[in-house]
């Protein structure tokens, strides 16, 4: 009699088996998608997918505590760069340092800076600036100010970013990510789009970080770094 029910037992603890594997493979494919995915938090940044997409690293809350400050402060300016309040912007650039910005995430010597008093008369400013070069074609990257904010600072509204994170690079394409080592003083807020059309499976992230030093007792902006997929 036991050996009877055995068999059956043994048949159906196969197929369970069996079974939950097939259910958990078709889950793995279900989710497996070009684009950037979501590691989990603590995990280094600048890797990359089997796909060779950037991987985002989602953001723990924990270490947004004790940087209400920078946080605010981050997304004051990030406001004025979506108004054009060239005036609230320049009431927050370095006072000695400037503001320097950079198009593609690699913060180099040649970047533009400007002083508090040229960001306040961005509004009026019609002169061509040579603000590097082109990513894939080298190009010369000659626009005015208007053009350069319009593709490399306000390309999308960064105050309604879905993600933000303290210190810490949460996407990367192919630029270096030197943002530490150029501001080694220095606090940043990244604000992060993992894509702004469903269409493109990611391969439009975009992200800005605002980098702010100390001065007087307030925290100034020193760099605006855009970032976004390169080739």
């Amino acid at each position: 009699m036991k050996r009877r029910l055995l068999i059956p037992i043994l048949l159906l603890a196969l197929g369970l088996v069996l079974g939950g594997a097939l259910v958990l493979l078709g889950l793995t494919r279900g989710n497996t998608r070009m684009g950037p995915s979501v590691a989990a938090p603590g995990a280094v940044g600048g890797a990359k997918a089997a796909s060779g997409a950037p991987v985002a690293l989602a953001e723990d809350p924990g270490r947004l505590k004790g940087n209400g400050p920078l946080v605010v402060r981050a997304l004051e300016v990030a406001g004025s760069i979506r108004d054009g309040d060239w005036a609230a912007l320049a009431g927050v650039v370095h006072p000695e340092k400037g503001v320097t910005f950079t198009p593609y995430s690699s913060v180099s010597d040649s970047d533009l800076c400007f002083t508090a008093k040229e960001v306040a008369a961005f509004g009026g400013d019609g002169k061509t600036y040579l603000w590097g070069s082109y990513d894939g074609s080298g190009a010369p990257m000659s626009l005015t100010v208007g053009e350069y904010f319009a593709k490399f600072v306000n390309n999308a509204d960064y105050t309604r970013a879905p993600f933000l994170a303290v210190n810490r690079v949460m996407s990367c394409g192919n630029a270096v990510e030197n943002v530490a080592d150029a501001y080694p003083e220095a606090e940043f807020v990244e604000l992060y789009y993992n894509g702004l059309d469903e269409v493109n499976e990611g391969f439009d992230w975009c992200a800005l970080k605002l980098v702010f030093e100390p001065a007087d007792g307030e925290l100034m902006l020193v760099g605006v770094i855009h970032s976004e997929w390169t080739i």
